[in-house]
């Protein structure tokens, strides 16, 4: 399922109703239910309310609420009988109703629990399970606690986590407040992934059988991190492009500079080398370093994602430069102008 786009779970809005209504505006996004609490599948004799859903919503997500592994268990178990592509559990609402129950975001207190209920859902589900939580709750210090509380969870086989980049204060805030006073961290979301590098790499081309590349996967055994596509139309390296979240070029040499015009062109990240006509097209737009320096690549790939929102403005401008300057019509007439030139000065 790809994730690139998710409408995000909303009390009283995200119902059958708006679900359909969103699928006309994408075929593609992936949509949540409400948060649903275990209880409301398990003790209602009617449960159409929370449950129903049609075929033209998926893929579609159903958030789940709870804390006693059994009752998630069997909640799990009813939802995969209605063809949701994933239930995810809800860790990180703050409201004080879910607080005096002992789930949502309060559970960020307690990760062992969370992880008994994970395990609980995995083993009863044929769909993945995935979390929801925040960075942390109240006054956790976030640079201690996180990567301990990731650990723990990930211990019930889930490989998928929503992050939202703030933390939960159960006391003070209300919801609404709690989604915009705590300030955004996206910084320490970046460097969980550097502490969990789960990353999945694309590489658009074919390595040489038995060669050193597919030895070295084979080594460092991450070839489930790395796919290779080749043969791709123009249409689908744009897909794959749009997809990523930074784009690679590390050319040791490169005549006309297609791969880093197409990558500027999708208006994202690019970090390419500093060889040939490269640094005469991307200009200031781009991450430029040495060829053939793996270091160079991994610091040019923290630094995009430390700072991601002002590498994705130069991204943006990277794509207007290439839409302003490396269009086939002034190209063409570029090139007709030369040719006048040349013969203007054959002639005298």
């Amino acid at each position: 399922m790809d994730r690139t786009f998710c409408i995000a779970p909303m009390m009283g809005r995200t119902d059958t109703h708006f679900r359909n209504l969103c699928r006309f505006a994408s075929k593609h996004a992936v949509l949540f239910t409400e948060m649903v609490h275990s209880n409301a599948l398990l003790k209602n004799k009617r449960i159409d309310k929370y449950i129903q859903k049609t075929d033209i919503e998926n893929p579609v997500v159903f958030q789940l609420g709870g804390c006693e592994p059994m009752d998630l268990a069997e909640a799990t178990k009813i939802i995969n009988e209605n063809k949701y592509d994933e239930i995810n559990l809800n860790v990180g609402c703050p409201s004080p109703r879910v607080k005096s129950g002992g789930f949502g975001a309060f559970l960020m207190y307690e990760p062992t629990k969370v992880k008994d209920c994970l395990s609980a859902m995995t083993s009863s589900s044929d769909i993945p399970i995935t979390a929801k939580i925040r960075l942390g709750v109240d006054n956790q210090d976030i640079e201690e606690t996180l990567d301990n509380f990731i650990e723990i969870i990930l211990q019930s086989g889930i490989k998928t986590l929503y992050v939202h980049a703030r933390k939960g204060m159960l006391e003070g805030l209300n919801p609404k407040e709690n989604r915009n006073i705590p300030p955004l961290n996206y910084e320490r979301v970046y460097r969980l992934k550097e502490d969990f590098p789960e990353l999945r790499l694309v590489i658009i081309g074919a390595p040489r059988s038995g060669g050193h590349t597919e030895r070295l996967i084979k080594r460092l055994q991450i070839n489930k991190n790395i796919v290779f596509k080749s043969n791709l139309t123009k249409n689908e390296i744009a897909i794959e492009y749009a997809k990523s979240s930074v784009a690679i070029v590390s050319s040791l040499y490169e005549g006309f500079g297609f791969p880093v015009g197409e990558a500027m062109s999708c208006a994202i990240p690019l970090i390419a080398t500093n060889v040939a006509s490269i640094p005469e097209i991307t200009q200031s737009f781009a991450e430029l370093i040495p060829a053939e320096n793996a270091d160079a690549i991994e610091l040019a790939v923290r630094n995009i994602f430390k700072k991601p929102e002002k590498n994705q403005l130069r991204a943006d401008a990277g794509r207007m430069h290439i839409i302003e300057n490396f269009n086939w019509q002034k190209i063409a007439k570029l090139y007709e102008d030369l040719i006048y030139k040349t013969i203007d000065e054959f002639k005298c």
